[in-house]
């Protein structure tokens, strides 16, 4: 019919017609707790399509600006620490490489991120269940980011 139906509980104590009386555990053998709570269902004039308005209608529409600037910080801090971390390797890399004046034996041997040139071309063992994997992974990914 269009209507909600609202739930309203009530929560009592176990001997309700006392002012503070609250159910007593003695021992551990008498571990059983009593608990009970009415349940009392009336119609309301909210159409369920609309039943969540309440909750998701923003109220307060300031603008938090310290948290976003502060988040901004964060991620900036975070992404110059990296990013010094890597040019610092790249940096004494290049520099090893460079000042080479070892055997050709030696100078053969590659280290480091040189190391992954080889690793660029080299198809995967299984393709098509590499592929099955990372494009699930990818759409579960996506999916998720959507939600959130």
């Amino acid at each position: 019919n269009g209507k909600d139906q609202s739930c309203n509980i009530d929560y009592t104590r176990l001997n309700s017609n006392e002012a503070d009386s609250f159910q007593e555990i003695k021992s551990e053998a008498d571990n059983e707790l009593l608990f009970s709570y009415t349940v009392k269902w009336m119609t309301s004039d909210v159409r369920w399509a609309s039943r969540w308005d309440v909750y998701l209608k923003m109220s307060d529409v300031n603008i938090h600006w310290f948290s976003i600037i502060n988040s901004l910080v964060v991620v900036f801090f975070l992404t110059g620490i990296i990013t010094m971390i890597i040019i610092r390797t790249l940096r004494r890399d290049i520099a090893r490489y460079n000042n080479m004046e070892e055997s050709a034996e030696e100078a053969l041997e590659e280290t480091g991120w040189k190391l992954v040139h080889g690793d660029v071309f080299r198809p995967p063992r299984y393709p098509r269940l590499f592929a099955a994997l990372i494009g699930s992974g990818i759409q579960i990914l996506g999916m998720a980011l959507v939600t959130i």
